[in-house]
């Protein structure tokens, strides 16, 4: 229970136990365009599905960069799906007229850090307390094709 807890304060950077209606319902708003969530599901032919993990963002039309944010399940972390997410959540969002993105991530939050350094995007950190602020420019990216762009070129 304590790493369900922990990975909900790495995300949310507060405790929580539950997630208000109306903070739900804005993570909820996708509209494919300026807010965008990619879900990844498990496969297993013996099982149903299940979300094992989230990408999304929302765009702040007045930079036109959007902030961006994870969720993966425990026992899902640390095998790679984090950077394949941000990888193509990054080609949507500049598909989609995105100038970027932006996080907020805890000093402790090491494995979401390892995730953003290895995307391929540029990225400038400032630090203030205990958050570390990202802006990840895709104009300064060295992003190499995704692999179904690869596929498409084959």
């Amino acid at each position: 229970m304590y790493q369900l807890y922990n990975s909900l304060y790495q995300r949310f950077q507060r405790v929580i136990k539950s997630i208000p209606h109306k903070e739900r319902q804005y993570y909820l708003d996708v509209d494919y365009k300026q807010n965008m969530a990619l879900v990844v599901e498990s496969y297993d032919q013996h099982r149903d599905p299940e979300i094992i993990g989230v990408a999304q963002y929302f765009q702040n039309s007045a930079t036109g960069f959007a902030d961006v944010a994870f969720v993966i399940r425990d026992a899902w972390q640390g095998q790679g799906l984090g950077t394949l997410m941000i990888r193509h959540l990054a080609d949507v969002a500049e598909k989609n007229g995105i100038k970027g993105f932006t996080a907020d991530v805890l000093v402790t939050n090491a494995a979401m850090l390892h995730v953003f350094y290895n995307s391929g995007l540029g990225i400038n950190t400032a630090l203030s307390g205990e958050v570390y602020h990202l802006k990840m420019n895709f104009a300064k990216s060295n992003r190499r094709a995704t692999d179904a762009d690869k596929l498409q070129n084959a």
